[in-house]
């Protein structure tokens, strides 16, 4: 029996480590809500007279310590390895001493009712002695934290199950208030900070009718480790397929913010292909291959994808508050920037065109999450486990007319038995599936000539809105199970 991991090829493999690289660079010019890079913070900060914590204690009297003052969430077994740690990195990088005498730690997690998902793993540390200019969001304290946190992630999977979210405060005295709530607003402050749970729409309409999948699929079957109960349990991915999501009038306005058509729009882009104003060959890169003779794919350039991402379109709002009425019993979330940075956007748009070349890939896995404010938040975990956030993507296409004949079909690949299984483009036709699927797009055949086959992705998260939630779809009368989803009935 397989279990969900290991048999995930290279090209996933390769895929954690390009994504944790693209974390840890600047961000790019059009980043808006930018995700906190360890590596750049910490480079920033390493000379240690930049800090100026002399400078921050003008009496000279009291020597700049830092001290831990309470933890949740961690084990008797991690918390001397997580306190060495950090002990070690604060000495070797700023020099500065470290205790621990009086600290105060909680078994409980710090979960907070808005972040039901949070791991609640919290160390909470002061640093004493600054000048009173100093404030709790302080950016002199960032490298502090960036530090510690990183040393920590180092021992996540050896020393220590899960990353913890680290929060570093300047001359912090407790005055009677809970400890458990102070750790709890730390993981709630934490959420908004980086905008990891904010809903894609404010309010949801009440009394829309559940709308069923035209298919369902269920694909790569494996056992995954229940974190509640300890126990190992069977899990599949979905695919859900709904025809006519969206009518024909929406279906023309998502295509005009894709292409950026206004009145004026005269680009015949079925005789000449996407509009080079707007594509840009390269924008898309979904294959690993390095070979100079592999043609590269049409995607958005960078300044179409920020419009899409980030201005506001009336088109794109209908259909998130569509998406939003599909899962009632769950939060939904755009992927937020701080999973990967800026690198990887919340929407994308796909121009697949005769003789492009793709690859199988994933969209993304919480269980092989480079370490970011997520993860500190979060942890890594298998999808779709229950109580935790489950990342999904939304693919609606686009075409005001696609034939079957004319190829370009989305392909779902079953790694245990090789079993691949295809879903063809439909004029509005709205595919959600698994994040963790590998999956691949495919080129059109030559009958489409130049015409590409237009589709747009919302890289979404699915957000509980309880402790151990079920975060399972329901199952519809048109599942289908392929390849390994079918060993256990």
């Amino acid at each position: 029996m397989n279990s969900k991991g290991p048999h995930h090829n290279w090209i996933i493999i390769v895929l954690s480590f390009i994504s944790y690289y693209l974390h840890t660079q600047p961000s790019n010019a059009f980043s808006v809500h930018l995700a906190r890079s360890r590596n750049v913070s910490i480079k920033k900060y390493r000379n240690r007279s930049s800090l100026n914590l002399s400078e921050s204690n003008p009496i000279g009297e009291k020597t700049v310590y830092l001290e831990g003052i309470a933890s949740a969430g961690l084990t008797n077994e991690e918390i001397p390895h997580i306190l060495s740690v950090t002990r070690e990195a604060l000495a070797d990088e700023f020099g500065i001493e470290f205790r621990t005498d009086n600290m105060i730690h909680e078994n409980d997690p710090a979960i907070p009712d808005m972040v039901p998902g949070a791991t609640g793993r919290v160390l909470l540390i002061t640093l004493n002695n600054v000048a009173s200019d100093w404030e709790v969001d302080d950016e002199r304290l960032d490298p502090f934290k960036n530090i510690i946190s990183q040393r920590i992630d180092s021992i996540v999977g050896s020393e220590i199950e899960q990353p913890v979210l680290v929060s570093v405060r300047p001359n912090y005295i407790r005055n009677g208030e809970s400890l458990s709530q102070v750790l709890s607003d730390i993981v709630h402050k934490e959420a908004i900070t980086y905008d990891l749970c904010r809903p894609i729409i404010s309010k949801k309409i009440i009394g829309k009718d559940q709308i069923l999948p035209t298919i369902q699929v269920e694909i790569d079957g494996a056992m995954i480790y229940d974190y509640y109960t300890q126990e190992e349990v069977w899990d599949t991915s979905s695919v859900m397929v709904f025809d006519d999501f969206v009518d024909n009038s929406l279906r023309e306005r998502l295509l005009d913010v894709v292409n950026g058509r206004d009145e004026e729009y005269s680009w015949n882009d079925k005789t000449h292909g996407p509009d080079p104003k707007r594509w840009i060959r390269g924008g898309l890169m979904d294959t690993l291959n390095d070979n100079e003779d592999v043609p590269t794919c049409w995607g958005l350039s960078e300044e179409a994808t920020h419009e899409l991402c980030f201005e506001e379109h009336s088109a794109i709002a209908e259909v998130e508050e569509k998406i939003s009425n599909l899962f009632p019993d769950f939060t939904v979330t755009r992927l937020p920037e701080a999973c990967f940075g800026s690198c990887v956007s919340p929407l994308t748009a796909n121009a697949p065109t005769f003789g492009d070349v793709f690859a199988y890939h994933i969209d993304a896995d919480p269980n092989q999450m480079p370490p970011s404010p997520w993860t500190d938040l979060f942890g890594r975990y298998f999808n779709r486990v229950r109580g935790k956030p489950r990342f999904v993507s939304c693919l609606l296409y686009l075409n005001d007319e696609w034939d079957e004949e004319l190829g370009a079909p989305t392909q779902f690949y079953d790694p245990p038995t090789e079993e691949i299984y295809e879903i063809h483009p439909k004029p509005g036709r709205c595919v959600i599936m698994d994040q963790d699927i590998t999956h691949s797009v495919v080129a059109p055949n030559e009958n489409a000539g130049a015409n590409p086959r237009y589709s747009l992705v919302w890289k979404l998260i699915l957000h509980p809105k309880e402790e151990k939630q079920c975060m399972k779809f329901p199952t519809s009368k048109s599942l289908v199970k392929i390849g390994s989803a079918s060993v256990v009935q």
